[in-house]
Order: C-alpha cells, then sequence, then structure tokens
C-alpha cells in the first residue's frame, strides 16, 4: 500500500503542536539550530522538511516517531 504526505496537513499539525507548548517561530528555530527564516520556509512555505529536521522535532515535541508527526494519505 502506497502512502503519501500530506504536506499541508503535517504543517498545520506542527503548527498545532507549536500552539499547544507556546513555541514561536523563533523558539522553534532556535532548536532546530537554524534561522528563522528558514524555520518560517518549512513551517509555512511550500519547501519540504528534511528528515533530519522532522527528527529534531520528534524530541522537541515529544513524539516516539516521526510518524507522529506527518500527516498521509493513500
Amino acid at each position: 500500500m502506497n502512502y503519501n504526505i500530506e504536506w499541508k496537513k503535517t504543517k498545520e499539525k506542527i503548527r498545532g503542536m507549536m500552539k499547544k507548548r507556546n513555541y514561536t517561530l523563533k523558539m522553534l528555530a532556535t532548536r532546530l539550530y537554524m534561522s528563522e527564516s528558514s524555520a518560517k520556509n518549512y513551517i509555512y512555505g511550500e519547501t519540504g522538511i528534511p528528515i533530519e529536521v522532522l527528527l529534531v522535532m520528534v524530541d522537541i515535541f515529544e513524539q516516539d516517531k516521526i510518524a507522529d508527526i506527518l500527516v498521509f494519505s493513500r
């Protein structure tokens, strides 16, 4: 069975996790060791999120695996 990552919904989910933890974009960028501009492109833009960034997000948002952050469709 093939699954596709729904990037728009995934980014909405990440923004929801940020809101739940009262994280600003600047705070997230600091935790991701990147500029605020880069973080903004990943969270709000059309840019896909690299696996390395998703792995750090797993820790930041206290998830068990990357699949807990991503939203999939069939």
